[in-house]
């Protein structure tokens, strides 16, 4: 693991995994991942994952979990993670990595990489600890496009959250607005931070500028694709030749 996170490697009769130190009880849950994820509030179950909030099990007084099962789509989909990394695990890496910058992530927990036999790979499963108080993507936006101070500090929230990473040799991959979270302060202002990394990928340098505008261009395009499907007008702060010059800043 390439970030300063103390973990604890696992093998079970599942499969593989990997917690964090200070959550071994995880490990327990682990060994039926499937009886917390029926305990959760399902947010999305399509063919590729299924993402639900759950409490811990005896011990509701802790922070929620968030638990996703990356799926097995059939039997090409089968071989090709036979030679790759699970994606639960390349996503417990780049939520790992993002703290270590630092950054605003859902801290992660644990991830389960289970197999079908002696080769053939199974469900992944991903848990994080939850994000209090997020606000929805086009809630938050519809109120960012009429206020120019909040949007403005949510540009300058992601492209420094992006900047950092491309510093330090990460690519996001999937820099549409709803891969960034916004929480409510009591304040009335709102905290950023970035979830769902399963695109990030790493190099051993600093990117260059083509890698680093792909980022800083989907998540404009992501903007003015959200304003329209609004029917809002897109301010020109979060407009492709501004939101280019702020990042360059």
């Amino acid at each position: 693991m390439d970030s300063n996170i103390d973990v604890v490697t696992f093998e079970s009769p599942l499969g593989r995994g990997i917690v964090r130190a200070d959550v071994q009880a995880l490990r327990d849950i682990l060994d039926a991942p499937e009886a917390l994820l029926d305990s959760a509030s399902i947010l999305k179950d399509s063919r590729s994952t299924k993402a639900g909030i759950a409490f811990w099990p005896g011990a509701e007084e802790r922070p929620k979990l968030f638990v996703k099962r990356h799926n097995i789509k059939g039997a090409l989909h089968a071989a090709k993670y036979a030679v790759r990394k699970p994606r639960a695990f390349r996503e417990f890496r780049a939520s790992a990595r993002l703290e270590a910058l630092g950054l605003p992530v859902p801290r992660p927990l644990a991830a389960l990489a289970t197999r079908n036999g002696m080769f053939a790979p199974g469900p992944s499963y991903f848990i994080a600890e939850t994000v209090e108080g997020a606000v929805s993507t086009l809630k938050f936006l519809i109120q960012a496009f009429s206020d120019e101070k909040v949007l403005q500090n949510y540009i300058d929230a992601v492209l420094g959250a992006l900047g950092a990473m491309h510093n330090a040799g990460i690519s996001h991959g999937d820099t549409k607005c709803s891969n960034f979270f916004a929480v409510k302060r009591a304040d009335g202002g709102f905290e950023f931070g970035l979830w769902d990394l399963l695109s990030c990928r790493f190099h051993n340098l600093a990117l260059g500028e083509k890698k680093r505008f792909e980022d800083v261009d989907r998540f404009a395009a992501s903007l003015a694709e959200i304003a329209e499907r609004l029917e809002m007008p897109l301010p020109k702060s979060a407009s492709w030749e501004e939101i280019r010059k702020a990042y360059a800043r």
